[in-house]
């Protein structure tokens, strides 16, 4: 049986993508969700809770909350999606700016490439990412371009680079690795992200592979989190019943 602040949240969830609900409109409050759905504050409280986290509502202190768009929203911490598919799902209008599109002889880079890359030459990508006129991400991508020398014509204003590695390559199971920290914006990101220098952003670093573990094509990725949320999805095993009390 299907838990009743599910049931709730399934049911915003239908108002919300069949036009009942609009973007940017805001939701009963949780009174009336209470009255409506005859249920507690502590269930209705479970049923936005969950709509947040897939990115339907937002909630405004003082304000109450509202949708914020009528699709469910992925998780870069936990699904294989890019940036820009993420940033899609904004209310706010997605733009990229190319900030360098240039193929490079490995050898003489002066970043640690991945132990098993297979490349002479890549071509390095490096874009920023807005919502609206707001610089939201830095990404610098090295893409083995010996393997893909289509891409180096791609207009990656239009189109997100795991969409066309998968476009030419054919593959729909690419696969990667995802390692996230803390860090202080360097100079030249905090001057192309117009945040002061020093100032915490999330930092990413990616490593992509094709389905024969070939690595196609790894990442540096700066993004300022107070505009970027990242969360992810857990499910706690059942634990042996030999733990000692």
């Amino acid at each position: 049986m299907i838990p009743i602040h599910e049931q709730i949240s399934m049911s915003i969830t239908e108002d919300i993508r069949n036009g009942t609900l609009r973007v940017n409109e805001k939701i009963p409050s949780e009174h009336s969700l209470m009255e409506h759905f005859s249920a507690s504050r502590g269930t209705i409280r479970r049923a936005l809770k969950t709509l947040s986290e897939q990115g339907y509502v937002s909630t405004l202190h003082g304000k109450g909350t509202f949708v914020a768009t009528n699709r469910e929203t992925k998780s870069i911490a936990s699904d294989f999606v890019g940036l820009g598919e993420l940033l899609s799902y904004s209310s706010e209008e997605l733009k990229t700016k190319i900030v360098r599109q240039e193929t490079l002889d490995a050898k003489e880079l002066s970043i640690e490439l991945p132990d098993s890359l297979n490349a002479s030459k890549l071509l390095l990508l490096e874009r920023i990412r807005f919502l609206g006129d707001l610089p939201v991400a830095y990404l610098k991508n090295w893409i083995n371009i010996e393997r893909l020398p289509e891409l180096d014509t791609v207009n990656f204003t239009k189109t997100s680079l795991l969409s066309a590695i998968e476009k030419i390559t054919g593959e729909s199971g690419l696969s990667g690795t995802r390692d996230f920290k803390a860090v202080l914006a360097p100079l030249e990101i905090s001057e192309a992200l117009c945040v002061s220098q020093g100032y915490p952003l999330q930092f990413l670093h990616q490593v992509t592979y094709l389905n024969d573990s070939e690595i196609i094509e790894f990442s540096d990725v700066w993004m300022d989190s107070n505009q970027i949320k990242i969360s992810v999805d857990l499910v706690r095993k059942s634990t042996s019943s030999g733990i000692s009390r």
